[in-house]
């Protein structure tokens, strides 16, 4: 399970996570009611992490690294091997 996820909101504000499992309903995973869950694989999710935004596209988006250099994400790939985005 990978969950995506701001602890900076209070319960009541607006907030987004993005998570590897279908538990996506109203208040399931921090309690507030103005939480949207939406379900991704988990790739995604631990690229979306990674970047530290929701707006990154792993297939088109660089990553600057602390040092400056530009990072791009190369292959997505299931931790079975068995799929390849």
């Amino acid at each position: 399970m990978l969950v995506l996820c701001s602890d900076d909101f209070k319960k009541g504000e607006p907030n987004t996570i993005v998570t590897s499992y279908n538990r996506n309903f109203t208040g399931r995973n921090d309690g507030n009611p103005m939480t949207h869950a939406f379900v991704t694989s988990p790739e995604m999710v631990t690229a979306l992490s990674i970047a530290g935004r929701l707006d990154f596209n792993p297939l088109t988006d660089q990553l600057t690294a602390a040092d400056g250099k530009l990072l791009v994400i190369t292959r997505l790939s299931s931790v079975r091997g068995d799929k390849t985005m």
